[in-house]
């Protein structure tokens, strides 16, 4: 297990027994360096984070990586696309990173110009090379496209690819990459070892684990100013906080307010489109309200909504696990993991909520036999309302169980999945926007009140620590961290928002209060 790595606090025993069964270490010596993050397709305005391929040395010794390549080949054609030479005598040590990318990136050890495109933009495979013919490492994305090219010795190392679409623009201010969810954690299977993540050129993934994922509490935030939510990021648009009763930019309608009351979050691109958002945490659970609007529309168009535990792609093209989209053909939708989706289409008479086990992602229709739908709930005759969503799933067995409103399911899925916290929306209406319920979610349970717990779950732990982190300022001051910090392991009394708290430990803390203030954006 990599140091950056980070188990803090109170960390799912779940993830930590996976870790001990040996389920999420990297793999032989051979490939102990490899490729650890990757950005491309990026616009002029990411200016501060261009295009970039990172590597790692996940082993325990320096590695001479001179005369060492990256190349691409689109697999369209199996056409070259490029190789860049890394300069001889190059040692990478254990632990350290060693980025090729676009002037200006952060942390650059090899400038490859100041190009928009340093690689392709659709299906590709990147290879990390020693000599014309050794394959040390791969990853293959947007798979989607078309992945038959695929040789023996590059399925050895991606799998079947990473299946998903993006694109790294529009939000200069929180850009993303594909990125390994743990530095180093390679499985030679490109749609389970990685996800979109923050991006770090030269530096850790680092996503906190934090086992059950707390949906923040954002009653204290501005609904009229939509501020952004802490803790969260995105594609296009950030998760916003909106009055759920009252119309305005973000939200199309009014609703009613949660169980909950107050605020609510809101994941979407108003511009249109796709979207996906997610929380930089390593999750094996979350619990929340979400609003499922049950009328139909009157004409044509769909939506489509994930809350799931894995990843997504940029776009969140629409998925298709029923078949009565598309008519039963492969789909370019991004999910993985396991996730609840919610879809309404009227031509096709389509108002339903499946739990869905996505596995490392693939096509998403029927006869390709690649998702697991595990359960499939009718919605037609249900009224608008909000509704308890909940998945707890161990990475370990693939014990799942699921709640949906009053009702609960237990299954077995796909092992060995890890991933964040994700919300993918995605609608073509062709009527009114005003007709749409995009992405509408809440906690559980009333504020704790509970000084330090920012996430309002009754705990004060690590997640509340990465709420404080990712707020940058904009509610939580440094005074705050003191606060946190003086009353870490607290709990609240029993009841609708109580959390079972782990036994806090001087040497968690102390750990988690030394690497507080370590830089994941450069």
């Amino acid at each position: 297990m990599n140091s950056a790595w980070r188990l803090l606090g109170n960390a799912p025993t779940r993830i930590a027994s996976a870790l001990a069964a040996g389920l999420l270490l990297t793999a032989g010596a051979n490939a102990q360096v490899v490729i650890n993050e990757l950005a491309y397709d990026s616009s002029p305005n990411a200016s501060r984070f261009a295009e970039y391929i990172e590597l790692y040395n996940a082993g325990a010794s320096a590695v001479n990586i001179g005369d060492w390549s990256v190349a691409s080949i689109e697999l369209a054609d199996n056409f070259l696309f490029f190789e860049d030479f890394i300069p001889s005598g190059t040692m990478l040590a254990a632990g350290e990173y060693y980025v090729l990318g676009a002037t200006g990136t952060p942390n650059l050890d090899q400038d490859l110009g100041n190009s928009l495109d340093l690689w392709p933009n659709a299906n590709t495979v990147i290879e990390l090379r020693n000599g014309p013919t050794t394959i040390v490492d791969a990853i293959a994305y947007e798979a989607n496209k078309g992945n038959a090219n695929l040789t023996a010795a590059q399925i050895a190392e991606v799998g079947a690819g990473w299946w998903g679409n993006t694109q790294n623009y529009d939000r200069p201010d929180h850009p993303i990459s594909i990125g390994r969810y743990i530095d180093g954690r390679d499985t030679n299977n490109s749609g389970a070892d990685f996800g979109i993540v923050p991006t770090t050129p030269g530096a850790s993934n680092g996503l906190l684990m934090t086992g059950a994922y707390s949906i923040p509490d954002v009653d204290g935030l501005s609904a009229a100013s939509n501020d952004p939510v802490p803790g969260m990021s995105g594609s296009f648009t950030v998760p916003r906080v909106v009055d759920p009763t009252v119309v305005d930019t973000i939200n199309p309608n009014a609703i009613p307010a949660s169980p909950q009351g107050g605020n609510a979050i809101m994941a979407w691109d108003e511009s249109g489109g796709g979207n996906m958002s997610f929380a930089p945490e390593l999750i094996t659970s979350y619990d929340m309200y979400a609003y499922i609007d049950t009328v139909p529309y009157g004409g044509g168009g769909a939506e489509s909504t994930t809350y799931g535990i894995g990843t997504t792609g940029s776009l969140h093209n629409l998925p298709d696990p029923t078949g009565l989209f598309f008519g039963d053909v492969g789909t370019a939708n991004g999910n993985t993991g396991i996730g609840w989706v919610i879809q309404k289409e009227d031509s096709a008479s389509l108002n339903r909520v499946m739990l869905v086990d996505f596995n490392d992602g693939g096509p998403s229709n029927p006869a390709s036999g690649d998702w697991t739908v595990l359960e499939s709930i009718e919605m037609g005759e249900m009224a608008s309302d909000w509704y308890r969503l909940s998945l707890d799933y161990d990475p370990v067995t693939g014990d799942v169980v699921a709640v949906f409103g009053d009702q609960t399911f237990t299954h077995t899925a796909t092992t060995d999945m890890i991933g964040t916290f994700y919300i993918g929306y995605r609608e073509s209406v062709d009527q009114s926007l005003v007709q749409i319920r995009p992405p509408t979610f809440d906690m559980i349970g009333e504020a704790s009140g509970l000084a330090g717990d920012f996430t309002g779950d009754g705990l004060v732990d690590a997640a509340d620590y990465v709420f404080w982190r990712d707020d940058n300022g904009a509610t939580l001051t440094p005074g705050d961290y003191a606060v946190w910090a003086s009353n870490y392991g607290a709990m609240a009394a029993p009841g609708p928002s109580a959390a079972a708290a782990p036994e806090p430990t001087a040497l968690l803390l102390a750990a988690l209060v030394g690497v507080g203030f370590v830089c994941r954006r450069s």
